[in-house]
């Protein structure tokens, strides 16, 4: 699927979701672009650039109140996130260095300098 020139969140899967899966999804040119909370979730061979000033892809791990993380609102402990690609990923929607939370790997983040430039093999 493809996703694009969207005025808001290209995907957004809200705080209550249980066992979702996202794959296969090309999300670009959107005012934001992934936007995951949940748990036992699947990410993977997602491809997501060019969506505003936050995040492409982000597996968000807690609900912020009053600038801190509610104990009672922890996300994707137990998601899966593996084989995605973008300029952007992380486990916060402006922090893309923020820890992805629960099993992951083979992720292709832009702005983690540890694997910016080098080659990436994800099947599509």
């Amino acid at each position: 699927a493809w996703i694009h020139s969207g005025h808001s969140k290209g995907i957004r899967m809200d705080t209550g979701g249980m066992n979702g899966t996202v794959h296969h999804v090309v999300v670009y040119d959107n005012e934001d672009g992934m936007n995951l909370k949940g748990d036992y979730m699947k990410f993977m061979y997602n491809l997501g650039f060019l969506n505003g000033d936050k995040n492409d892809m982000q597996t968000e791990y807690c609900e912020i109140h009053h600038r801190q993380c509610d104990p009672k609102n922890i996300y994707n402990l137990h998601s899966q996130t593996f084989d995605n690609m973008c300029s952007y990923l992380g486990g916060a929607k402006t922090d893309c260095k923020k820890e992805i939370r629960g099993n992951h790997g083979t992720n292709w983040n832009g702005c983690d300098t540890s694997t910016a430039g080098h080659h990436a093999t994800v099947t599509m």
